[in-house]
């Protein structure tokens, strides 16, 4: 008889199989006239079309080997095959997107060029031994310079056990996680992996290298803990007063905010898109990228030593026209960094629009610029964004900014006081950079996970600790600045100890000094710690957003725009 095993990929990104008869799914076989057997066996194999790189597809046909015991899917074993890759063309510099039925490489390369084949095999075999309320798959990770990365693994509840903070970090390491045992108690059960290369120590390394980096999942801080500013815990669903400058903690419960959804009745704006080619800026022109994650300079551990190379690169520009905006009038605007690179993402337009129908902020443009590619020390995004100067102010003020005028029809306020700028991550630690450095530019700041911490790249004397010298010498020492500053960080946000091994690398204490500089010179700042939330904290910004723009905006009113 013929038993066939749906296996799809859910909205999460998990690939999941349930047994069923009778199913037109994809097949699979056991012994004919008896029932199927405790364990059985189904290969399965998904074409995959990746675009990696300007005008370059890779392909893979990914094979799995899926076992199942009763109707529960108890081990998946891996191997990518054939890989290839194409040329495509691109007259609009628009790529294609991934199709997410389809499955997807268990692996990433940074930046491989076109016919570049990988230089090692990867075989990973990931058993489960306890099939108890196991969902085994692929871990789906979104990132906004990387795209996204897929990990083998599994959950229970609906959760991950183990995350990778960086997984762009680490291109060579096949990644297969362990398991997470339903009464609590879990262990690695990772019974094989074989990297094949020229060197047996290539094995060595990467077995070691998976090991630590499964074990080191950022811990979860406590508000009230050491090196913690004093905190004010607000109610589940509650916003601090927009009048405060101080610190909160909200969460673990959140309530989505009402201004997140379309309200009928209320006026849209309009979204607009177009692109900028490096080739045609003066500015970052051209831009760069590493091969591999860098190592820590032995004459310098606040730095690392990498190897890049120049790229050319396009970078989308997604810009939101409220419908309150009087044509030809001068209008304040926010900067968000990492934004779409494909499809305009609504979420912020769509509170933009409910705020200023209800005149809570002014009829503010949005203006959404993507990064210019990968991430951190020797990319592209890490130029732009980790680095202590005024260069990416300037280059949004000239090459960006005359843009959106002349595409969109609009014109942009000069104000200071009527330009904001937000971001995560490092995109959060760009926005006090543009503003610390071109005060005369902007004055309006809201990070959320912001990367105060020592990314910066190539290293400066001056700034010899990047972003993390903000709080650390930079505020401190420091006449007072005209900025109103909105920060924001998990509890579980990142903590990277050795990257560099300077004691520089801790998201959480960052944002935690951040605070306690801010309040002591006297500055217009609001902090929020958010408990059960990780890097990028997107369950609690579901809540808090939307006040954070108002909180940002407070003391800009309507009758100021001309």
């Amino acid at each position: 008889m013929s038993v066939r095993i749906p296996l799809w990929v859910d909205r999460t990104g998990w690939l999941r199989g349930k047994r069923s008869k009778g199913s037109d799914s994809l097949a699979g076989t056991s012994t004919a006239g008896r029932r199927p057997a405790t364990r059985d066996t189904v290969t399965i194999t998904f074409p995959m079309v990746e675009t990696i790189e300007k005008h370059t597809e890779r392909t893979y046909n990914t094979t799995f080997t899926c076992r199942f015991k009763g109707n529960t899917l108890i081990d998946i074993s891996p191997r990518p095959k054939e890989f290839s890759l194409k040329r495509i063309s691109s007259d609009d510099g628009k790529f294609t997107e991934l199709n997410k039925e389809m499955g997807y490489p268990l692996y990433q390369r940074d930046h491989l060029k076109a016919n570049q084949a990988p230089t090692k095999e990867v075989t990973g075999t990931f058993i489960i031994t306890d099939s108890r309320d196991f969902r085994c798959g692929l871990i789906r990770r979104d990132h906004s310079w990387a795209g996204s990365v897929f990990e083998l693994g599994s959950r229970r509840s609906g959760k991950p056990r183990f995350a990778q903070n960086e997984p762009s970090h680490y291109p060579e390491v096949p990644v297969v996680w362990g398991v997470n045992l339903r009464r609590g108690n879990y262990r690695i059960l990772v019974l094989r992996v074989c990297v094949m290369s020229k060197f047996v120590v290539t094995f060595l390394v990467c077995t070691f290298a998976f090991l630590a980096t499964a074990l080191a999942a950022p811990p979860v801080r406590q508000f009230d803990g050491p090196g913690a500013p004093p905190f004010k815990v607000l109610k589940p669903g509650e916003s601090p007063p927009l009048d405060a400058y101080d610190n909160f903690v909200i969460g673990p419960k959140y309530v989505r905010a009402p201004e997140r959804k379309a309200v009928e009745g209320v006026a849209r704006g309009k979204v607009q898109q177009f692109t900028i080619d490096s080739k045609q800026t003066k500015i970052y022109n051209p831009g760069i990228a590493r091969k591999k994650f860098g190592t820590v300079d032995p004459k310098n551990p606040k730095t690392l030593i990498v190897d890049t190379h120049e790229i050319d690169y396009k970078r989308q520009i997604t810009v939101y026209v409220p419908a309150q905006y009087k044509r030809g009038s001068e209008a304040p605007f926010m900067v968000s960094h990492d934004g779409p690179k494909g499809k305009p993402n609504m979420g912020l337009p769509r509170i933009l629009d409910n705020l200023i129908a209800q005149e809570r902020i002014p009829p503010i443009i949005l203006i959404q610029i993507a990064n210019g590619g990968g991430d951190a020390q020797g990319h592209q995004r890490g130029k732009e964004y980790d680095n202590m100067s005024g260069l990416f102010a300037r280059y949004i003020e000239t090459e960006v900014l005359p843009r959106v005028e002349k595409n969109c029809k609009v014109k942009l306020t000069k104000d200071p006081e009527g330009r904001a700028a937000m971001g995560s991550s490092s995109g959060g630690s760009a926005a006090l950079i543009m503003a610390w450095f071109r005060t005369d530019l902007y004055r309006r700041v809201l990070t959320t996970s912001g990367t105060f911490v020592n990314q910066a790249w190539p290293f400066d004397p001056r700034f010899p600790d990047g972003a993390w010298g903000f709080h650390k010498t930079i505020i401190p020492k420091s006449p007072k600045k005209p900025i109103r500053l909105f920060i924001s960080v998990g509890d579980r946000d990142l903590l990277n100890p050795n990257v560099m091994r300077d004691d520089m690398h801790d998201w959480v204490k960052a944002n935690h000094q951040m605070a306690k500089v801010l309040k002591a010179k006297g500055y217009e700042y609001q902090y929020l710690f958010c408990r059960g939330s990780g890097h990028g904290i997107g369950n609690a910004k579901s809540q808090f957003l939307p006040h954070a723009i108002k909180w940002v905006w407070k003391g800009f009113g309507t009758k100021r725009i001309k």
